[in-house]
């Protein structure tokens, strides 16, 4: 095989592993596997990862600072705290754009969303404190944006920890659905799948 700088490698590791996680699971997925796939000897795996449950974390991680610069804020909440004063259907277009956003992301690398909403939560301690801190976080967001909604009389007064679990609860549902389990074959179908997960949730949390 020809010569690959040590970036490139690194990464072509990372992408083989995230590969076999998905389609073997974490626990039956094991480095020779990733060796045999890529016909490269164990000391070149070890030359960067210092074991399996490495080479997952850094899948991780990998996901978050991805996810991060794909959704860096909710956009409702920073439309609020700069003032502003979006009506009904811009914060709709909003919220359908964030959504929309999320939804690629998971579509694009379903390999590793495949990992993290059916393994990443189980396979080891350490990783599922991480996703539940990410996860955590963007729940405290979105408890944030509605709250602020509610003062500002643009959402009905609500238990916004109950209703932003039950949001982020729907949209998870739908991509195990939909997206992991391959039902979605093209990115065209995601924006109309955006624009009723939105107009569904909203419908529920608007002042009337």
């Amino acid at each position: 095989m020809a010569y690959k700088k040590s970036e490139q490698r690194k990464q072509q590791i990372l992408d083989c592993a995230k590969h076999l996680f998905a389609q073997k699971g974490y626990q039956a997925a094991q480095i020779s596997d990733i060796c045999e796939e890529l016909k490269i000897a164990r000391g070149t795996v070890y030359q960067y990862f210092e074991n399996k449950e490495n080479i997952f974390t850094t899948l991780i991680e990998q996901y978050f600072e991805n996810m991060n610069k794909a959704l860096p804020e909710t956009p409702v909440q920073s439309a609020f705290e700069r003032g502003e004063m979006p009506d009904l259907t811009q914060i709709q277009n909003m919220l359908t754009d964030y959504t929309h956003a999320f939804l690629l992301h998971m579509y694009r690398d379903r390999d590793l969303g495949r990992i993290i909403f059916l393994e990443g939560f189980t396979a080891l301690p350490g990783i599922k404190d991480k996703l539940f801190e990410f996860f955590e976080d963007r729940k405290q967001r979105t408890v944030a944006g509605l709250r602020l909604g509610v003062a500002l009389g643009v959402l009905r007064p609500m238990n916004a920890d109950l209703i932003a679990s039950a949001m982020m609860g729907t949209t998870t549902r739908v991509i195990l659905d939909f997206i992991l389990e391959g039902r979605v074959t093209s990115e065209d179908e995601l924006r109309p799948m955006a624009e009723e997960l939105v107009a569904f949730q909203l419908r529920g949390v608007i002042a009337r």
